[in-house]
């Protein structure tokens, strides 16, 4: 807030008595390292209105000045509720709490003179001292109204004083705050849109997998039908998996025999036979160990192979080959 104010109207005015006085305008400057006069003009001088941000020091007779080592609260409620008190200023140094103030029937004569000129007065300040305030004076209290009044909370907290720095901020920077909003509007517009148009892709792309989905989902079912015509058919499901397993026999392998459901106990009277259900055994021979390796290998990607297990392998007496046995749980 305080890098805006860069320059300063301070109108001083000294009574030299309860109904005379003298006022002086000065127009300063402020910098980031000092503030510093400009020029001085006698009287109710304001140029450059709209630039400057003004703050009225009163000084001399009628100003009052009180301490209190109690409450601050009680000592600023007591001079406030004064009907008679048009304004007052509080500050506390070094655990000493001072106010300044000054009577309503006495600031009447420049008030009005203030709001004939249209004056957005920003601050009030008053000196209780004899003397008219030198111009370090000034510039030490211009500095220091800067730095202390203007802050978000004095702007947006009512009162005629606050009321005024609330317009003369909003007059300082309204053509920056609306081109702030308008690139806020068109960035806006420009993410909707971006939305909008990932929205509309991400929509058809779920649409689209969802039309895959159901052709997938119809395709399965239409193997699902299927394997069960062929697991009711079970010449034709012997058939293909013999043909399944052949096609795996490399030249390596000699297969010497195939079972199908391996019969565990001999047909007796009045007893149905007992087999080895879901289950085809594969004997064979081979040269080397690595031939039966790749053989059930090969079985493992079979689409029926639950399980595969290999029963025995051992080196046949009469010959180098290695005869072998594996069980095929489907």
């Amino acid at each position: 807030m305080n890098a805006i104010v860069n320059k300063i109207s301070v109108i001083s005015v000294h009574y030299s008595d309860l109904e005379s006085f003298s006022a002086t305008t000065y127009l300063l400057k402020r910098t980031k390292d000092k503030v510093y006069i400009i020029q001085s003009l006698s009287g109710f001088g304001f140029p450059s209105r709209g630039n400057y941000i003004t703050l009225v020091i009163i000084s001399g007779y009628g100003v009052v000045s009180k301490t209190s080592d109690g409450s601050a609260e009680d000592l600023i409620s007591k001079i406030s509720n004064d009907g008679e008190t048009f304004t007052f200023c509080y500050s506390e140094k070094n655990n000493e709490k001072k106010i300044n103030f000054i009577r309503n029937s006495q600031l009447k004569a420049p008030n009005d003179r203030l709001e004939e000129l249209k004056m957005p007065v920003c601050g009030f300040n008053l000196l209780a001292q004899k003397e008219m305030p030198k111009e370090e004076d000034i510039t030490h209290l211009a500095g220091e109204f800067v730095v202390e009044s203007l802050t978000l909370k004095n702007i947006v907290k009512p009162g005629i004083r606050n009321s005024s720095i609330a317009f003369w901020v909003y007059k300082k920077t309204r053509l920056k705050i609306l081109c702030c909003i308008l690139m806020l509007l068109i960035i806006s517009i420009f993410i909707t849109n971006s939305v909008k148009e990932k929205s509309v892709a991400l929509t058809s792309r779920i649409e689209e997998v969802q039309k895959k989905i159901g052709k997938d989902n119809s395709s399965v079912q239409q193997k699902e039908v299927l394997f069960r015509e062929f697991e009711q058919n079970i010449a034709w499901k012997y058939c293909w998996l013999c043909d399944r397993i052949a096609g795996d026999v490399s030249d390596k392998i000699k297969l010497s025999s195939l079972t199908i459901q391996k019969l565990q106990k001999k047909l007796d009277n009045n007893k149905s036979p007992e087999l080895l259900n879901n289950t085809i055994l594969v004997s064979g021979s081979s040269t080397y160990s690595e031939d039966v390796s790749d053989f059930m290998s090969a079985l493992k990607k079979e689409p029926f192979v639950r399980e595969l297990t290999l029963l025995s392998a051992k080196k046949s007496k009469e010959s180098d080959a290695l005869n072998f046995t594996i069980e095929i749980l489907i």
